[in-house]
């Protein structure tokens, strides 16, 4: 039999639905599946938390990009830790990731750099071959190096982080 007190117990799942324990006619406590709602009744989405990211979230960052770019090798030296811990340290203030329920969902990277308005730069050029060596405090351009969102999560997700206006 469950009393009054374990009738309706719910836990949060990443994807706004809660499982939901209530009694059935013979009092055995039986779960089903029941949207989050807000206090309007409307779904309620999860919380997506945006802000700089840390040398302990590089293998979720890598994780992420290779869900958002499975074109890319896995060993393409652009994307791999070793990088992203040169990013990092180069210019901590301009790293940016989105995290659900504590899991990197996605991730912005930017660098300063001082670019010459005559002359047409590669990617390899402005980034230091993506390890930001070129980063230049002083410069005058805030350069948007890359952006993934891993596609397992709504649309919402990467446009939160897109909005965030995070600093």
């Amino acid at each position: 039999m469950v009393d009054g007190a374990q009738a309706k117990q719910a836990s949060a799942t990443p994807d706004g639905l809660s499982d939901e324990a209530t009694p059935d006619a013979k009092g055995h406590a039986k779960k089903r599946r029941k949207e989050k709602t807000g206090d309007d009744g409307a779904r309620a989405k999860p919380t997506v938390r945006v802000r700089r990211w840390k040398a302990n979230d590089i293998p979720g960052l890598v994780a992420c990009h290779r869900a958002a770019y499975p074109e890319y090798l896995a060993e393409d030296e652009h994307y791999d830790e070793r990088n992203y811990r040169f990013q990092l340290t180069a210019f901590p203030e301009g790293q940016f990731l989105a995290e659900l329920n504590g899991k990197v969902i996605g991730y912005a990277t930017s660098i300063i750099v001082q670019l010459d308005d005559s002359h047409v730069y590669t990617y390899a050029e402005i980034t230091g071959e993506g390890a930001f060596t070129s980063h230049n405090p002083s410069g005058d351009t805030l350069y948007g190096a890359d952006i993934a969102v891993d596609p397992a999560y709504p649309a919402w997700a990467g446009q939160k982080f897109a909005s965030s206006g995070a600093s």
